[in-house]
């Protein structure tokens, strides 16, 4: 139990990734923040309506 492991330590010197393949996979993650960008804006939004609705004296 009280042996400690020993760390390794290790350092990644490059990424072999295909051109295609990356710009593949930008793709996608560029259509994925389309709908991330919508709940983002809208769990932002919704506390502000409801502040403008209280307190309209706020936003004026």
């Amino acid at each position: 139990m009280d042996k400690k492991s020993e760390v390794t330590r290790s350092v990644i010197v490059g990424v072999d990734i295909p051109f295609w393949e990356l710009v593949k996979l930008i793709i996608k993650y560029s259509f994925a923040a389309i709908p991330a960008m919508f709940i983002i804006g809208a769990i932002f939004t919704g506390p502000f309506l409801l502040l403008g609705v209280v307190f309209p004296e706020w936003f004026k």
